[in-house]
């Protein structure tokens, strides 16, 4: 079962801390009527630090995520990207596996995929 968004970002929202701040509270108030629509905010909460290269707590927010939906295949991207940018390519391609196997249509994730899958042949050798 695909989720899909049923909350969005006030428009007058322009940065992403106060993104974060919006996404906080609705996660504080349960203001979800699902477990894949809390999985969506904890994923989206995390995008937003990962936008202000806030990258532990991105990835807190993505296991989370991960925690209440292991279907969410966006939360294993957004967690491989940021894996990837630290530099931990092996299991940044695990996730990246798993975000593929859950979405195989979806591009982005493939090249995601192909460029984990690089790295990983460039820093075994």
């Amino acid at each position: 079962m695909q989720c899909q968004h049923n909350i969005t970002g006030d428009s007058r929202i322009r940065d992403f801390k106060n993104l974060e701040e919006s996404f906080t509270e609705h996660i504080e108030k349960r203001n979800v009527n699902s477990s894949c629509a809390l999985a969506l905010l904890y994923n989206d909460r995390g995008h937003s630090k990962y936008m202000q290269v806030e990258f532990d707590s991105a990835i807190d927010d993505y296991n989370k995520a991960i925690e209440i939906n292991p279907n969410l295949g966006v939360a294993y991207y957004n967690r491989a990207t940021v894996l990837y940018r630290l530099g931990d390519f092996e299991a940044a391609y695990k996730d990246m596996i798993k975000a593929v196997d859950m979405e195989p249509n979806n591009i982005e994730f493939q090249n995601g995929l192909e460029a984990c899958k690089q790295n990983v042949k460039e820093h075994a050798n």
